[in-house]
């Protein structure tokens, strides 16, 4: 025997299945709601830190800014769950989010973009456009060349426009391939970007006229590393100014323990060989705080983790370590 609905039963059916539907997707998306409300950063960061993250405010404009800026998957994760507090201008130079990037391009703010080493081809793709010179907009539809002059990674679109490269920012750019295109004569800080770039550190040994001993202070290389503590070490064994006498290297600014810069710069340095002597409490240079607490270096999550009170908040929200190794 054949069962056949009326045509007002199948409807009614058919509403009722569109109701259920709907009544999931909004129970979906409370869920999802809930979990942007009560994700806690304490709750996803290093277990060393987690009192100290548990004592701060993450209701300000500043935690959310810089916290954009960190590269950790897992602080990308945080972020996704956050969605409406993230900092679209910091987020854009964040090499970790490019996904996001790439899903909202109308966020992107092209200034910070210029410097992001994995979204060199959504760079390349807004320059195809015609806008090579774009227009101020809120989001800063100009792309930067200042920035991406220090791009590891735009290399390709440097040599295709040689005439808008900054030179200066150029000689901090790490890609060794960039020395290649290097012209001294152009750079006007000759000492600056180039003594902290660890790929000039050959060019640096065999022309030291060129070493700005602060900027060089946080160079990674190994070999500049130990340049760095022998000039320090012959300051504090001779209690003198820099010399040419017994083949000590000449530079254009003196290193000096005394001086103001030096401890932020060797602060920024990742090298364990720089570290260890500024962890040192016998050291006579100190960490400065509001650098280190951004140092991304393995063996500076311990040291900060026994230093929580010297912990400068905004610096360390963008340190990948906030998140474990």
């Amino acid at each position: 025997m054949e069962i056949v609905a009326e045509p007002n039963t199948i409807l009614k059916v058919k509403k009722t299945i569109l109701f259920v539907h709907d009544i999931k997707t909004i129970h979906q998306k409370i869920i999802m709601f809930g979990k942007q409300k009560t994700t806690e950063l304490h709750k996803v960061c290093d277990p060393k830190f987690v009192n100290y993250i548990k004592s701060v405010n993450p209701n300000s404009q500043d935690f959310w800014r810089c916290l954009s800026c960190n590269t950790h998957p897992r602080a990308i994760q945080f972020l996704e769950e956050n969605f409406h507090k993230i900092d679209w201008e910091m987020l854009s130079a964040n090499r970790g989010a490019v996904h996001l990037l790439e899903k909202y391009p109308n966020k992107i703010n092209w200034f910070w973009i210029s410097l992001n080493p994995n979204a060199i081809h959504l760079v390349k793709e807004h320059l195809s456009k015609d806008q090579l010179e774009g227009v101020q907009n809120k989001n800063n539809a100009k792309v930067s060349w200042k920035q991406l002059s220090r791009n590891p990674n735009a290399l390709e679109l440097l040599k295709e426009n040689t005439d808008k490269i900054d030179w200066n920012s150029l000689s901090g750019n790490t890609n060794p391939k960039v020395l290649e295109m290097l012209d001294i004569t152009k750079i006007t800080d000759t000492g600056l970007c180039l003594s902290s770039n660890p790929s000039a550190t050959k060019i640096l040994k065999e022309n030291p006229k060129y070493i700005n001993w602060e900027f060089f202070a946080k160079n990674p290389h190994d070999d500049a590393a130990h340049m760095l503590m022998d000039a320090i070490e012959y300051e504090l064994k001779r209690d003198m100014e820099t010399s040419d006498d017994d083949g000590f290297i000449p530079c254009n600014f003196k290193v000096t323990t005394k001086s103001t810069y030096l401890p932020y710069t060797m602060s920024e340095n990742t090298n364990p060989i720089v570290l260890k002597q500024l962890f040192d409490s016998k050291y006579p240079i100190n960490p400065e705080f509001t650098i280190l607490s951004a140092n991304p270096a393995p063996i500076v999550s311990d040291y900060l983790s026994n230093n929580i009170d010297k912990i400068h908040l905004p610096s360390f929200l963008t340190n990948p370590l906030l998140f474990g190794m």
